[in-house]
């Protein structure tokens, strides 16, 4: 089973800047799935740049920060739906429970 044949994972440092501003020409448009957790969901914006028309952008929501209550958790998600619809990004897994979601994704329209 080849399951994975054609897969590659790049992992970012744990400052992702340096690959947004410094490496920007050599990302743009070059991943087809980015994943995001929540400690830099403030960084999708930046992300989507580097998403391929068509692409996916997953960010981890808040929902297993335990110390979080039930309204930090909603109000988290819908922050990281702000940040990437503003982004152009279009949400893929509409929900009427933000809470009961771990992950949020969002498409980059195709040209």
């Amino acid at each position: 089973m080849s399951y994975l044949e054609n897969l590659k994972v790049a992992f970012l440092p744990c400052d992702p800047a340096y690959v947004f501003e410094k490496k920007k020409k050599e990302y743009e448009s070059f991943f087809d799935c980015i994943f995001i957790s929540n400690s830099f969901a403030h960084r999708a914006a930046d992300a989507s740049k580097c998403l391929k028309p068509g692409g996916v952008l997953s960010l981890e929501t808040a929902k297993y920060m335990f110390d979080l209550s039930k309204e930090q958790v909603s109000a988290f998600a819908k922050k990281e739906i702000e940040i990437a619809t503003q982004a152009g990004l279009e949400l893929l897994n509409p929900t009427e429970t933000i809470q009961a979601c771990d992950i949020l994704s969002f498409g980059k329209k195709s040209i």
